[in-house]
């Protein structure tokens, strides 16, 4: 005897409105992702601002440095190199009319200093101290110059707040004018 199967039947409202639970879950788990990606990019974002901002500085710094030393090399009559790694060192020379210029270039925690003398042919002093660059790295293997030959080599390099790729290094011969 054959078996009548009853039809099942569902019925569905759609008049109801709203979304289901599972639904709700669903939409928060997708809203959760995409913040957190746009988080996640966004902090990358500022990260890398912040590490070329440094390593601008940095290069800024070593420019600075770079331009004034090769001026004041380039003027010397003498170069006396002194100390680790070359620091203290002082460039010296006369101009045509007699009046004597000394610089005398240091390393220390406060950065790269520059004390700039000159002495005019009356006898008359002037001084000045200021800080060519910041940042720049005290250790000898990474800041150090040295004279021989006629040629004033130097290396130098800054790092700005320990940051990660903010560290700029430059190698520089000069040769100072011919006496």
């Amino acid at each position: 005897m054959p078996m009548k199967l009853k039809k099942l039947s569902v019925s569905v409202r759609y008049s109801e409105k709203g979304f289901t639970l599972l639904e709700i879950l669903i939409g928060l788990m997708i809203i959760g992702f995409l913040s957190g990606s746009v988080l996640m990019i966004m902090t990358s974002i500022v990260n890398n601002n912040n590490r070329n901002l440094a390593h601008m500085a940095a290069v800024k710094q070593v420019e600075n440095a770079v331009h004034w030393i090769s001026h004041d090399v380039q003027m010397a009559q003498i170069i006396t190199p002194g100390g680790t790694g070359g620091f203290p060192f002082t460039v010296s020379w006369t101009d045509w009319d007699n009046t004597q210029y000394q610089v005398i270039y240091s390393l220390d925690a406060s950065g790269l200093q520059r004390q700039y003398t000159e002495t005019g042919a009356n006898g008359e002093v002037e001084t000045n101290t200021f800080t060519v660059a910041r940042d720049i790295v005290l250790d000898t293997d990474k800041t150090f110059c040295d004279y021989n030959n006629n040629v004033f080599d130097m290396t130098l390099t800054a790092e700005v707040n320990n940051i990660a790729g903010s560290v700029e290094t430059r190698v520089v011969s000069i040769r100072p004018r011919s006496v």
